[in-house]
């Protein structure tokens, strides 16, 4: 069998010869461009389940449940559980209204206190996480809604003595601090949203300042126990301290009755109260000269 007889197959290695001169031919093609359009699919928006809606929410209101879903989210995402904005709004729909509704310009006034205590309990849960940058976090919010109702007192004129008369009728509590985070809440809503009219009883106003006095009636016995160990005389109407340091050991002795108090509150109350009388002085507000 000659040499050209011979098969690839037949190689021991199965190594294929080539031509030791051969030549690499290129070939050239045309390039071909293909152009698309951007098609854009959307899902469409489902109709609305509630067609009639008498008493739709208001503009406030909506506001106002929008802060409530924003204070959701931001819970989630600090207890490490995030809710995007459109999951906590379905939620809300589906298991606050029992899927009534699909969209917020669908809810009834009358269905807002539904939906906050809704969103108040899901918080609730993501709060027993246990986690620390929620708690701290709580803090911040709390001292920043209490800075809130200060400021928006102060924007309506509204005296710190009318303030704590009707957080003390209204909730029977003086300080904001003792406020629960529902009852917080609640007075923010009533003092942010809307014009508050702090509406509350003659009797209840009396009852700010009857605290007062009584505060001040114990500061009184105080003073006159240090004079009489000391030797020294005490006379209620015409004490050795002026009004600016009357008000600053009331602070520091009740300060859920004296802290928060201004000034011009401070010299309201002392003028209606009959217990005693500070020495002449500078005015209030005046740094006192020896």
């Amino acid at each position: 069998m000659s040499e050209s007889d011979k098969t690839p197959n037949s190689n021991p290695n199965n190594i294929i010869q080539f031509p030791l001169k051969a030549k690499t031919v290129f070939t050239k093609s045309e390039k071909a461009y293909v152009s698309a359009n951007e098609v854009k699919i959307s899902n469409p928006k489902p109709p609305p389940k509630r067609i009639e809606v008498n008493n739709p929410l208001t503009k406030q209101q909506r506001t106002e449940l929008q802060d409530w879903i924003t204070e959701w989210v931001t819970t989630s995402n600090l207890a490490k559980k995030p809710i995007p904005y459109g999951a906590a709004r379905t939620r809300l729909y589906e298991d606050g209204l029992q899927g009534e509704v699909n969209g917020v310009e669908q809810i009834e006034q009358s269905e807002l206190p539904t939906c906050i205590s809704y969103i108040q309990q899901r918080i609730r849960i993501l709060e027993t996480v246990g986690n620390k940058r929620v708690m701290r976090r709580k803090g911040d919010y709390r001292n920043g809604r209490i800075s809130a109702i200060h400021a928006r007192c102060k924007d309506l004129s509204v005296s710190d003595e009318i303030r704590k008369a009707y957080q003390l009728y209204k909730y029977g509590k003086i300080s904001m601090k003792d406020l629960t985070d529902d009852e917080l809440d609640h007075y923010y809503s009533y003092v942010i949203h809307g014009t508050p009219k702090f509406f509350i009883p003659k009797k209840a106003v009396q009852s700010v300042q009857h605290d007062r006095e009584n505060a001040l009636l114990v500061l009184l016995g105080v003073l006159e126990g240090e004079a009489i160990a000391k030797g020294q005389q005490f006379n209620r109407l015409a004490l050795s301290q002026s009004k600016e340091e009357m008000l600053a050991m009331l602070g520091q002795r009740d300060p859920d009755l004296f802290n928060e108090v201004e000034l011009e509150t401070f010299e309201e109350f002392w003028k209606k109260q009959k217990h005693c009388k500070c020495r002449k002085g500078p005015k209030i507000g005046q740094s006192a000269r020896r």
